[in-house]
């Protein structure tokens, strides 16, 4: 449903042909006719409401069999023409046999044969790209890259060099990036945009692995990336694979960008970020700046003259960069985990699959494309952020009447032994709701063995640093059945008492 969204938004906002979102998209020119007429035979209207999610958008395009007659699959003819041209030994027979295996009822071999020629003979053409003002923007890194000093430490990191081209005035923009991760990827299209003052309709990347997932059949694109160009309102049409026609507008212009950049900056010693990217800049300038040799003006001149005015606005909100995690699983405490924290989101959703936007400050989770819950990003390690929204009724009521206070004050009832075991389990977990359980557990030893005995077992909890209720019930145990101490000259069997001393006159043995 992600993908049928993507279609429907480059026709209805972009207004792309059929055959420029095929091109954009990678899929056939067939899934992208069906979705939008089936989109238009349901009466939809494009924008879909907040209220649409991807089970309605289903139930819209594909409500069951329509009951037309079936018509035959068609390969995908890009692989059979690629496997031709690039594998040894492969012929049509083959490539034939191994499509009927897949659709038994498909095309027989001669009609097999005939539609890939009409196919071929449309492909292998040669025909040299005209740009129009705002329409392409080109992207990559280059080759080389640019070494920085850190002043503080001396030490020296690589600096990679983000390049982007306007198609029609050749207008260059560089930034250096720590690295090629996904989030410096879009930080440079995001900082492209900025330096044109606008968007263009299609950015054309290569097919970097941050951005491009899989290249093997269809062409699938980062969640985040394609969130960004949803955002900006501009497509995506990363270069085919092993396609360099498709990109030679940016490789050459690397090349310029190499020569005029990078190679006047090799002698010098470039000290922090910030100056190394204020000579880049500089430079940059210096290129768009510079006349034609075969034209009048300069890309800055052309760019101003016909193709600031042809490129979108900027959104008035910059997109804020976030990583998607998909299909987490709703535990029976209503939360689902991520970077070992735990987040809520509405109880009746136990059970069900949910999608988490993390972005440096908030994380929102998503079902079914609409947005259940949002929370501010953990700064701890096993944190729990929940919602009193998210519980259910019976859980809610429990929750508003415990507190830290509440079990504090309970056990102050007892004993101050029991109060500073209480008070010790609170100060002890990450959140004070991860232990309402025990310390009801703990005060509800004193109904079974009594106030007296609970303080003794508390204080030898705290003498022994154990602190589960099941150690300080055995130590209840222990107390009840072990003999009560005697008290001092308490009579006994074994002691003759005072009784039976008496004071009598010794005899001396002799007579007077």
């Amino acid at each position: 449903m992600r993908a049928i969204r993507e279609i429907l938004r480059l026709y209805f906002d972009l207004h792309l042909t059929y055959r420029g979102i095929e091109q954009a998209l990678q899929v056939s020119h067939g899934t992208v006719a069906q979705v939008i007429q089936r989109f238009q035979a349901a009466e939809a209207v494009w924008p879909l409401g907040p209220d649409v999610d991807d089970a309605h958008l289903e139930h819209w395009l594909y409500p069951g069999n329509t009951g037309r007659p079936k018509t035959r699959p068609d390969p995908d003819w890009a692989l059979v023409h690629q496997e031709l041209r690039s594998r040894r030994h492969v012929t049509l027979q083959l490539l034939w046999q191994e499509y009927r295996q897949v659709h038994p009822d498909g095309y027989q071999y001669t009609q097999f044969c005939e539609h890939y020629r009409r196919y071929r003979d449309r492909v292998d053409l040669v025909l040299r790209k005209v740009y129009h003002p705002g329409e392409y923007l080109f992207v990559d890194y280059a080759g080389d890259t640019l070494p920085v000093v850190d002043p503080r430490t001396g030490t020296t990191h690589t600096a990679q060099v983000f390049v982007a081209i306007l198609g029609y005035s050749n207008l260059t923009f560089v930034a250096l990036h720590p690295d090629q991760t996904r989030a410096s990827w879009i930080a440079g299209h995001r900082a492209a945009f900025e330096y044109f003052g606008g968007v263009p309709r299609l950015v054309v990347p290569d097919n970097p692995k941050p951005l491009v997932l899989d290249t093997h059949h269809d062409v699938v694109l980062d969640p985040s990336y394609q969130e960004m160009a949803g955002h900006d309102h501009v497509g995506i049409v990363p270069a085919r694979v092993r396609k360099p026609r498709d990109k030679s507008k940016v490789e050459g212009h690397v090349l310029i960008t190499e020569r005029a950049i990078l190679a006047p900056l090799r002698h010098e010693r470039l000290h922090g970020w910030g100056r190394a990217q204020e000579r880049v800049a500089a430079l940059t300038d210096a290129l768009n700046t510079r006349p034609f040799q075969a034209l009048a003006g300069s890309r800055r001149t052309l760019f101003e003259a016909d193709e600031r005015g042809a490129l979108q606005s900027l959104p008035p909100t910059p997109y804020v960069y976030g990583e998607w995690r998909f299909g987490l699983t709703v535990g029976r405490d209503y939360h689902i985990h991520l970077q070992h924290a735990a987040y809520s989101v509405p109880w009746r959703l136990v059970g069900d699959v949910v999608d988490a936007r993390l972005t440096s400050l908030t994380v929102e989770i998503f079902h079914q494309h609409q947005l259940v819950a949002t929370h501010p990003r953990a700064t701890r390690r096993g944190q729990y952020a929940t919602r009193d929204a998210h519980l259910p009724p019976h859980h809610a009521a429990v929750r508003q009447g415990w507190s830290p206070a509440y079990f504090q004050n309970r056990a102050a009832a007892i004993g101050p032994e029991t109060r500073r075991l209480v008070t010790t389990l609170l100060e002890r977990a990450v959140q004070p709701e991860q232990v309402y359980t025990r310390c009801r557990g703990l005060l509800r030893l004193a109904e079974t063995y009594g106030a007296a005995v609970l303080e003794q077992a508390a204080q030898r909890a705290h003498q022994t640093e154990v602190w589960t209720v099941r150690a300080v019930e055995a130590f209840c145990v222990s107390l009840q059945t072990a003999p009560a101490p005697r008290p001092a000259g308490a009579p006994h069997d074994n002691l003759r008492g005072a009784g039976y001393f008496q004071t009598t006159e010794a005899p001396t043995g002799k007579e007077s």
